[in-house]
């Protein structure tokens, strides 16, 4: 009789569980597996084991679910929303730093522009926004995140230029002649204050998007099999 304990481990192998867990959710379906092995055995089935493993088609999708059955309901603020914040919080802090030492300095205006004149505190706060990536991609890592929802939380400071966009948009359309807001100046603001931002966050994050998580409960595959 095949080993169905081993074959559903190695099958969900990147499922990333607690040790115990882990081993509970592998001998659950690894017994469904065998029951349906015997049943088919006993009919007289001239493939009992391909049509056995046929009941899962998809093994990611199944590990999808079961993972997400066992996530806690704050998972998400705990590995994403939280960190991503405090990264948000990291950048403007930074922007603020770099308001108060240059513009003073340099004379320019402190408002955001819709012109590639960009305040004089921009090219230092971009240059610095790796640090914000950084930090949210470790924070994330270090509550168990995985690389999408480290990544996501690393990209939490250009978020807020999209809805720094919806407020100046609503400001234009009340308050400013339509002349005065092309379609360039769209695309001009999402380059300045959202893809490269986005692209500076993504850079500080890269180093932290693989490897395993810091957290105990998302231990390494091979160890939690071995246990």
């Amino acid at each position: 009789m095949p080993d169905w304990e081993q074959i559903v481990a190695q099958r969900l192998g990147r499922l990333q569980l607690a040790p115990e867990e882990r081993g509970e959710v592998i001998a659950e379906v690894a017994s469904h597996l065998e029951d349906c092995y015997r049943e088919l055995c006993d009919a007289g089935s001239p493939d009992p084991e391909g049509y056995t493993l046929a009941q899962v088609p998809d093994w990611k999708a199944l590990g999808r679910k079961i993972q997400k059955s066992k996530e806690d309901p704050m998972s998400f603020p705990r590995k994403v929303l939280f960190p991503g914040l405090l990264a948000l919080l990291l950048a403007q802090a930074l922007m603020s730093t770099s308001h108060h030492l240059l513009v003073p300095l340099i004379g320019i205006p402190t408002a955001w522009q819709f012109k590639w004149s960009v305040p004089a505190y921009y090219v230092p706060w971009l240059l610095a926004l790796p640090l914000a990536g950084a930090l949210g991609a470790w924070l994330s890592r270090r509550a168990g995140g995985r690389p999408g929802q480290r990544f996501t939380a690393a990209l939490f400071p250009a978020f807020f230029a999209p809805v720094a966009l919806v407020a100046l948009v609503i400001r234009v359309l009340f308050f400013v002649p339509q002349d005065a807001f092309g379609p360039f100046n769209f695309l001009e603001f999402l380059l300045a204050w959202v893809v490269l931002p986005a692209l500076a966050c993504t850079l500080g994050a890269l180093p932290l998007l693989s490897g395993i998580a810091h957290q105990a409960e998302q231990t390494p595959p091979t160890q939690a099999a071995s246990a």
